[in-house]
């Protein structure tokens, strides 16, 4: 029997879409795990020397046993200090499930740095991106960023802050007997309460750091990114009140 060219041009879209439906399926039925997401942010508390983060993994195939996948850290990738964190180095999916679930624990050292993590190559199993965990501060009351900019002499230069009920015991301080020698900048993150406060900033040669020996500067954001106080050209030291929130 012959086949006129619309019965012929049935066929071959019938067969296309039988075609494409079970290439479709076989890559639904792909053996395949991933992270939740590609960049989770994981807060920590200042002052918290062990937080911990749960995250989840995902399979597009169930089991009838448990099934454990191997999680490795990127070290070339990662910025957080190896001994100030912790990650389980495994992850286990339930049987008849495919969700599972590895911990993370970090002190507030890392606030600011990464984890990269990726899964270990595993045959017949396709796997996801790898994964990069940023630490980032988590603040219950006022969150500050403090940047200074140094001159030409950053072991000169320290600073503290004081609440205005206490002028005698700092409750943030940084670069005490020259501790930021050879630095350029630096960037301090911390969480203050409400009230009132003085920042003061110091200068052990009596010339500020702006501008006879570098253009060095500072200030202090507030969580909206603006400055409250800021300076550069001063003596020995110079005080700056300041109110939060």
């Amino acid at each position: 029997m012959k086949l006129n060219k619309i019965s012929l041009f049935l066929i071959a879209i019938v067969s296309l879409l039988a075609f494409n439906s079970c290439e479709e399926t076989e890559i639904e039925r792909a053996n395949y795990i991933s992270f939740e997401k590609s960049n989770y942010d994981f807060p920590v508390e200042v002052g918290d020397q062990a937080a911990t983060a749960e995250i989840k993994v995902f399979t597009t195939r169930k089991s009838g046993s448990d099934r454990t996948f191997t999680i490795n850290v990127n070290q070339d990738l990662t910025t957080a200090d190896p001994g100030s964190y912790t990650i389980d180095q495994t992850v286990t999916v339930p049987a008849n499930s495919t969700v599972g679930t590895f911990s993370v624990e970090s002190s507030d050292a890392n606030i600011g740095e990464a984890i990269v993590v990726e899964f270990a190559t595993e045959e017949g199993i396709f796997t996801g991106d790898p994964m990069t965990i940023q630490i980032s501060q988590l603040c219950t009351t006022n969150p500050l960023t403090l940047i200074i900019t140094f001159d030409n002499y950053p072991e000169e230069t320290s600073w503290e802050i004081y609440h205005v009920d206490d002028l005698v015991n700092p409750i943030a301080n940084g670069g005490e007997n020259g501790g930021y020698a050879d630095m350029t900048s630096i960037t301090q993150l911390f969480c203050l309460d409400d009230g009132d406060y003085y920042f003061v900033i110091y200068d052990v040669y009596a010339d500020g750091i702006c501008c006879s020996y570098g253009n060095g500067s500072y200030e202090l954001l507030n969580s909206s990114g603006t400055a409250i106080v800021s300076g550069g050209a001063f003596g020995a030291n110079e005080v700056t009140p300041f109110t939060l929130p």
